[in-house]
Parts: structure tokens; C-alpha cells; sequence
């Protein structure tokens, strides 16, 4: 399957429900992005696997982790034309429960 790409993107973020072809639209990125230096990033790479849902304190970690992941991408972008990252399940809700929560993510 051919996806139709902006020339300028850099940064993917597939999420979406169970069933919904998250994995299938992921590997065809990928595919056509062979050309580009990949850098992939699945749920369990960015803590979000069931796994670390019972260690104490995995909200604040994964909230930390996710800024000096941002903090890293934008280094790797800026210094990298030919860089791409694609975060498969990267779970942007879990800012938007933060602010909710009244948790200040810097």
C-alpha cells in the first residue's frame, strides 16, 4: 500500500483502537521510508507495555522519559535532514490526563 507522504515529514505517531492496522500501516511506513534513517520507537520502548503499568511511580517516569525523548528527537532532527522517527502507540493521551490531573509536564 502506497501512503501518500508530505516531503517535510519527519515525525510519524500511529495510534488508534485494537484491530485497527496500527502494526500494518507502521511496517508500510517504514517500507517506503527505507531511504531515510529510521529511528522506531514501539509502545513497549516508550514504557507503555501492560508490563510496566504495576511498578510504582511509572506515570512519572514515563512522563520524564517522554520529555527527554522529545528533547533527543528534536536534537536528531535538527542535525539530521534525512531522520524520521515513527512512534507506534505513542500515547499522546497520556499528556492530555496529565494536564486533567493538574501534573505540570514541562
Amino acid at each position: 500500500m502506497k501512503i501518500g507522504i508530505k516531503k517535510n515529514t519527519r515525525i510519524f505517531i500511529i495510534e488508534g483502537i485494537a484491530g485497527s492496522g496500527k502494526n500494518t500501516l507502521h511496517d508500510n511506513l517504514k517500507n517506503q521510508l527505507k531511504n531515510k534513517l529510521i529511528y522506531d520507537f514501539s509502545e513497549e520502548a516508550l514504557l507503555y507495555s501492560w508490563k510496566h503499568a504495576w511498578i510504582k511511580g511509572i506515570d512519572d517516569i514515563r512522563l520524564r522519559f517522554m520529555n527527554n525523548l522529545l528533547d533527543y528527537c528534536k536534537n536528531i532532527l535538527k542535525h539530521n535532514k534525512n531522520a524520521v522517527f515513527i512512534f507506534n502507540r505513542f500515547h499522546i493521551s497520556l499528556y492530555v490526563l496529565s494536564l486533567g490531573m493538574g501534573k505540570e509536564v514541562s
